[in-house]
């Protein structure tokens, strides 16, 4: 599956979080909670509370279509701001979801193989060092990315998008905190693999930084 060029994982994915982004900007929604969606209403208010979360915006999609949009709580604490239906949170894994999706993408259109060799395709992103960490990660593929089988373990090395790690990160490869997600790759890859690619299944944010660069 040779069509495939560097960053064209990165744009896929910018473009299904803008789609996503425009269409909940465009019919958000506040106020009022409607009709039928009062026993949610209670039921999100009652999790906020029960852990102690200052904010939060919930939003439902039913057959393409927003349908329920609302801001709880505080976007900014300090300065007493209302959370709106479109305030920006950081949304941890779902980034996971939507860069599987992209991939797919391009999977279903014979751009890319799932068997392929993930790091023969990321030539835009090179080790630290210029030379890789171990000979393993020549052996994963994207395959081993998306089912977090690709060999990093993030509780045996860490996670690398957490400080201290990232903090670490930012500083050896001398770029502002918080690193990108390519200067995340570039370190890991001049690090060793926590076990063999394809062996077994270990959470690992390096593995979906490097299936969405």
């Amino acid at each position: 599956m040779g069509n495939h060029k560097p960053g064209t994982l990165s744009r896929m994915v910018v473009g299904v979080l803008a789609a996503i982004l425009s269409s909940a900007l465009t019919t958000a929604q506040c106020g009022d909670i409607p009709a039928g969606f009062e026993p949610l209403d209670t039921s999100f208010r009652a999790f906020l509370q029960t852990f102690a979360l200052p904010g939060a915006s919930l939003a439902i999609a039913k057959d393409g279509r927003l349908v329920f949009a609302q801001g709880y709580g505080f976007a900014d604490v300090a300065n007493a701001r209302p959370a709106e239906p479109d305030s920006l949170f950081r949304f941890g894994s779902i980034g996971k979801t939507i860069t599987a999706i992209a991939v797919m993408k391009l999977v279903e259109s014979g751009k890319l193989s799932l068997d392929d060799k993930a790091f023969s395709i990321l030539t835009n992103v090179v080790p630290r060092s210029g030379r890789l960490g171990d000979p393993r990660l020549d052996l994963v593929t994207i395959r081993n990315l998306l089912t977090h089988s690709g060999g990093w373990d993030a509780a045996v090395s860490g996670d690398p998008i957490v400080a201290p790690f990232s903090q670490r990160i930012a500083a050896a490869m001398v770029v502002p905190f918080p690193p990108t997600p390519a200067s995340i790759i570039s370190y890991m890859l001049d690090r060793p693999l926590d076990f063999d690619p394809g062996t077994r299944f270990a959470f690992s944010t390096s593995a979906f930084s490097s299936s969405g660069a």
